[in-house]
């Protein structure tokens, strides 16, 4: 817990945990409350920081039950800090958190199978991620501090794009064309937002080599995955992707500006720290 990255990493280091101790201190929260509802299990889960020997279905089955089980003992718990009606206020925000993230990775993986995919599509689905997991853990940082819902609904909308924003810029890097950069978009045939405005532009432009590249079952070799990832950067997909979350990052900046009214100055610059940057435009 105490690795990067973790609860107990530090300030500057932890990232999840950050959203959350970051709002809650900006809204004179006690940080101690916030520390205690930022439990990093999530991050270990994924890390493969559990026993592998069960299949992937039992793994899944079994993480769920010990998250939802561990959700419900944090609740208890926090009452201590907060009081209850702040702890039921969490936990309902823990709650709709995690339906929303099943119907953002439940979208991903539907979306994993269908050709006919567009940027509208791949949109709601990076945003209704979004929403579930960095909005849901601003708001629960918010809601150590207040349950006023006009600064939760505030906050919300700040983590929202911040996640988008995140989203995008991982995108990016995941259909880069230098393939030292790459990620593993391209060959897991994800239709995140530059994929997606590529297969349109292939259906509109005929051109049956991208589409019948994404039609396959099998493994894409390295030279049709480089081609692909040349293709995404010359029609155009980068720079539309970077418009996407440098117009997120913009809307993020003028949120923080609505949270001031609430917020402690030092808290709104630490929060500004939270806001991905976009870096240069991909279209050079």
């Amino acid at each position: 817990m105490s690795r990067p990255g973790r609860i107990l990493a530090g300030p500057h280091t932890a990232k999840w945990p950050r959203f959350v101790i970051e709002t809650c201190q900006a809204l004179d929260g006690d940080r101690r409350a916030a520390v205690q509802a930022a439990a990093d299990v999530v991050d270990g889960l994924l890390d493969d920081e559990w026993h592998s020997e069960l299949p992937l279905p039992g793994q899944a089955l079994n993480a769920t039950l010990a998250l939802s089980a561990l959700a419900k003992r944090g609740a208890m718990q926090l009452a201590s800090w907060v009081g209850a009606a702040h702890a039921e206020l969490i936990t309902y925000l823990v709650a709709d958190g995690v339906m929303r993230a099943c119907a953002g990775e439940d979208l991903d993986l539907v979306l994993e199978t269908t050709i006919d995919v567009d940027e509208a599509q791949a949109y709601e689905m990076t945003r209704r991620k979004a929403r579930s997991l960095v909005a849901m853990a601003c708001q629960i940082g918010a809601a150590t501090a207040t349950d006023e819902p006009v600064i939760l609904d505030a906050v919300a909308q700040f983590g929202e794009y911040i996640g988008i924003v995140a989203q995008l810029v991982n995108d990016l890097v995941g259909v880069a064309s230098d393939a030292r950069r790459r990620g593993s978009d391209i060959r897991r045939r994800k239709k995140t937002l530059p994929v997606a405005f590529l297969l349109r532009c292939a259906r509109e432009e005929c051109l049956p080599d991208i589409v019948e590249s994404y039609e396959r079952s099998d493994s894409l070799d390295a030279r049709i995955e480089q081609r692909l990832a040349e293709q995404i950067r010359d029609l155009g997909a980068l720079h539309y992707t970077w418009v996407v979350a440098e117009t997120h990052r913009r809307a993020a900046l003028d949120m923080l500006n609505s949270l001031s009214h609430w917020a402690n100055q030092e808290g709104i610059a630490r929060l500004r720290m939270l806001i991905p940057e976009t870096g240069p435009n991909p279209l050079v």
